[in-house]
């Protein structure tokens, strides 16, 4: 049997003979799609946990393991440079390689692999190839109708692999230093919130599965300081109704390291969000852990500073668990491994 990759153009084909599995203790990645069918059935979301190397990367596995949740492990642009030293196609297989090693004498952990962000055709393609089973295009800062075609081109190009869920997005999320004024970050951020008018032509003419909008959150956040505008998120939810089968789509809350529990619950229980993306929160619990440890070390040990970054790590990876197991309780997807 040949597989088909479809590459940055979908009229360039790349043919290559299946690999043959050398571990059978390593789980295989889950299909993405399956997961979101049954978040949105179950009424609960699946947590997309970003996994900035492999300490951080397990410690989500390890979460979704304890806590029998399915899991959207998640690597940005800037951690798949960071994996490969620059190198993109090697940072993009450190990735995968190290997502699927996490899942060792871990049986039945449900683990989808996503890009966040990916702002390019050619990137969202290389993960495709390289064996992610999620992709998300994100072209909001490009005008519509580019943003509609590259889309569309991603959506056509995993449609070849039955299962993987295409993430899109419109309008732009806020970020932590857009302003130092106070009230100006606020003001200026709602200038570029997702019009619903465009969602709902991006939903039609894209045929993606998830839809990324901007509706009060603010990436980096590291206190709990966004509110969301849910009459605004109401209205993207419908205009995506009137074009689409509502039962095939499904939206996705970006920025949730500074949206307040309440509104997240809200977020899933009234807007049915199906997908909620945490990076923040992980990766401020990993650097005050090992902080902590570091600090602390001398103490007990007559004054000597630590110099085996081990120790620290394990403070850090413990931090991260104990994060992902309360938002896997938050989202309600503990114990929901089995329904994806």
């Amino acid at each position: 049997m040949v597989i088909v990759y479809f590459i940055a153009d979908p009229s360039r084909v790349f043919q290559q003979e299946p690999e043959e599995k050398e571990n059978s203790a390593m789980s295989e990645l889950a299909l993405s799609l399956p997961m979101f069918k049954a978040a949105k059935a179950g009424g609960f979301a699946i947590p997309a946990l970003n996994c900035n190397g492999n300490i951080i990367t397990d410690a989500v596995v390890e979460a979704a393991d304890l806590r029998r949740s399915p899991l959207v492990a998640q690597a940005s642009q800037g951690a798949i440079k960071h994996a490969g030293q620059g190198d993109l196609v090697r940072g993009t297989e450190m990735i995968v390689a190290m997502t699927q090693a996490a899942t060792i004498g871990r049986p039945g952990v449900k683990v989808a692999l996503n890009i966040d962000h990916g702002s390019s055709v050619v990137q969202n393609a290389l993960c495709f190839r390289k064996g992610f089973t999620m992709l998300m295009i994100d072209r909001s800062k490009e005008p519509l109708d580019v943003n509609i075609a590259d889309s569309r081109r991603i959506v056509q190009m995993a449609a070849s692999v039955p299962g993987i869920a295409v993430e899109v997005e419109v309008g732009r999320i806020g970020a932590v230093g857009d302003s130092t004024e106070p009230g100006v970050a606020i003001a200026e951020m709602k200038k570029h919130w997702t019009k619903p008018e465009e969602l709902a032509q991006l939903a039609k003419e894209s045929g993606a599965h998830l839809f990324a909008t901007a509706v009060g959150q603010i990436h980096g956040c590291r206190e709990k300081i966004a509110e969301l505008d849910f009459d605004l998120f109401r209205q993207c939810i419908q205009a995506v109704a009137v074009v689409r089968d509502p039962t095939e789509t499904g939206f996705v809350l970006h920025g949730a390291s500074g949206v307040p529990d309440g509104d997240i619950r809200r977020a899933i229980e009234e807007c049915g969000v199906v997908k909620i993306n945490v990076d923040t929160m992980l990766r401020k619990a990993y650097i005050e852990a090992f902080e902590k440890f570091q600090s602390e070390y001398p103490a007990s040990h007559d004054g000597m500073p630590n110099i085996d970054q081990r120790k620290p790590e394990q403070a850090g990876h413990d931090a991260v668990v104990k994060v992902a197991c309360y938002l896997m309780d938050l989202f309600g997807s503990s114990g929901k491994a089995d329904l994806c």
